[in-house]
């Protein structure tokens, strides 16, 4: 029996120290994936020192339309190529609105004159999503009409109204400003970046944000929640305090041989 000791308690020691790596792991999936947003990529632009000035995604969350004062373009998000460009200029008194129309099938940039109260829509062109074509479309809906919106802010929500948020872009900073829950608990985020941003856009699922800066296009991607509730929700989190549970009880049980 003196000699089953040892054995009994190097298996202790083995199990022990498993344990451990595996709580050492979790802690460090968690710290990896401790932001909510995490950099998912960058797109490039031809025109390096002209600012992304409109973002616009498709309602797949599988291409990003931008503008940058020239250039339209579309970028396939799943491999980061540029699928087209056209050129675009307008009146710098004018102001652009691009989207996503019949499904997302085509393109719709449309031009505003604000001085314009009665009429503020003077033009609006169409082009073929798969290609770039300029096309005619004629709408069937006459309320289905583009509303300008801030470039530099923009809003998401859920369909459950769960969630809901602003993002802001400040200079060389994403000021992000949530609200969630039934009791509507509220959090602030930051996205630091390493160049000003000129537009902000959310997905339409709210899992992507694009910020458009001089000659690049960053994309972040949503991780998990924010705060406590947020870092609760990830499968790891609990799968961390399972192990420390466990931990503790082999602790507890374990007594000395003398």
């Amino acid at each position: 029996m003196l000699a089953d000791r040892p054995m009994k308690f190097f298996s202790f020691r083995l199990s022990t120290l498993l344990l451990v790596y595996l709580t050492a792991a979790a802690i460090l999936g968690l710290c990896l994936t401790g932001k909510v947003w995490q950099l998912a990529g960058t797109l490039a632009l031809d025109e390096k020192q002209n600012a992304v000035s409109m973002l616009e995604f498709d309602p797949s969350a599988q291409r990003l339309l931008a503008f940058n004062g020239q250039q339209l373009y579309l970028f396939d998000l799943a491999t980061s190529r540029k699928m087209w460009k056209q050129p675009f200029q307008i009146n710098p008194a004018m102001h652009l609105e691009i989207r996503f129309i019949n499904s997302g099938d085509a393109v719709e940039a449309t031009l505003f004159n604000e001085a314009q109260l009665n009429n503020p829509v003077t033009e609006t062109f169409h082009y073929a999503a798969a290609d770039g074509r300029q096309q005619t479309i004629v709408h069937p809906d006459p309320r289905d009409k583009a509303a300008p919106h801030f470039a530099h802010s923009d809003f998401f929500a859920s369909k459950s109204s769960e969630l809901s948020e602003s993002a802001m872009s400040l200079g060389t900073r994403i000021r992000i400003e949530s609200s969630s829950g039934p009791d509507s608990l509220r959090d602030t985020y930051t996205i630091e970046l390493e160049r000003p941003a000129d537009a902000v856009r959310y997905s339409p699922d709210g899992q992507f944000l694009a910020a458009g800066h001089e000659g690049q296009i960053t994309l972040w991607r949503r991780t998990r929640g924010y705060g406590a509730l947020g870092m609760a929700a990830q499968p790891l989190y609990w799968i961390l305090v399972a192990l420390v549970l466990v931990i503790v009880i082999k602790v507890q049980r374990f007594k000395p041989v003398e």
